[in-house]
């Protein structure tokens, strides 16, 4: 799952256009990053206990145009129900 990140980080940044996105830290190298931190503002929840919330090394959130990271709407968006679909 880890190189599978990076791919689509690595992908996001060659593209000229939008690319989509995956929820995480900025840097993802080793197991001691899957643990979800209050003072890691990346993941945007507030008053979280730092000692059993952690992300699914094996699974990996996708973010498409239309949410920022911050939870706001943009402008242009794909229904996540549509990439969905086409990656079933």
């Amino acid at each position: 799952a880890i190189k599978f990140r990076k791919e689509i980080k690595r992908l996001k940044v060659e593209s000229d256009g939008w690319f989509f996105d995956v929820w995480q830290p900025e840097h993802i190298d080793e197991p001691e990053c899957w643990p979800l931190r209050s003072d890691s503002a990346w993941h945007g929840f507030k008053n979280i206990d730092n000692e059993h919330m952690y992300l699914d090394p094996i699974k990996v959130t996708i973010l498409t145009p239309g949410m920022s990271k911050e939870g706001e709407m943009q402008p242009f968006g794909i229904p996540a129900s549509i990439v969905a679909k086409y990656l079933d």
